[in-house]
């Protein structure tokens, strides 16, 4: 059986709250039909998964050919759990092939997330049928929508701030309120002075 020295790079996001304290594992799935042991992603006296920074690890195994999948987890541990991953990167260091895995999402806890190869498939053939279900379910719960005021379109029921971007767009949104059914445009302090908060 010959072993196989895989590099890993994987890159934190630069959002608001992203690096973790969690425990982080992966397992790599080969094209041979093959995979790998669960890895404890870990550099001793290191602070792995810290917002905006790229962490590498090698993890020996069996020769997998071509990574089709990965899959990965957290668990709950530390103060600051959560966790936001851009992409995860492995190089075969035999034959210097990459393979890319587009995360560009939080990374719940206990939630094993199974990721393919640059993330694309046809939703047919999507071999990770219920994960995708799952996280379309969670989105159109984040977007419901209740009627309008008197002739404005249906707005979100409840306004989830899911990222520090959206706190950007909401603030850029503040000069525009309603004043009894017309919209104008106003500054923040002109509608403290006018009582609209």
């Amino acid at each position: 059986m010959e072993k196989v020295n895989y590099k890993l790079f994987v890159k934190t996001g630069d959002k608001l709250y992203s690096g973790t304290d969690a425990n982080v594992f992966i397992i790599l799935y080969g094209t041979n039909g093959k995979k790998s042991d669960t890895v404890h992603l870990d550099t001793f006296f290191h602070n792995d998964f810290e917002q905006d920074q790229l962490d590498k690890f090698t993890i020996q195994c069996e020769n997998l050919d071509e990574i089709s999948m990965i899959e990965f987890w957290r668990d709950d541990a530390g103060i600051g759990s959560n966790w936001y991953v851009e992409t995860v990167k492995v190089v075969n260091q035999k034959t210097d092939e990459e393979f890319i895995f587009p995360i560009l999402r939080w990374i719940k806890a206990h939630y094993h997330y199974k990721i393919v190869h640059l993330d694309t498939s046809l939703p047919g053939d999507d071999p990770c049928k219920e994960q995708r279900e799952q996280e379309l379910f969670e989105k159109r719960k984040v977007y419901i929508f209740k009627d309008g005021s008197y002739q404005l379109p249906p707005q979100v029921r409840h306004l989830m701030i899911i990222s520090d971007e959206c706190i950007i767009y909401i603030l850029a949104l503040s000069n525009i309120c309603v004043i009894k059914g017309n919209i104008k445009v106003s500054s923040a302090l002109e509608r403290r002075r006018n009582g609209i908060f």
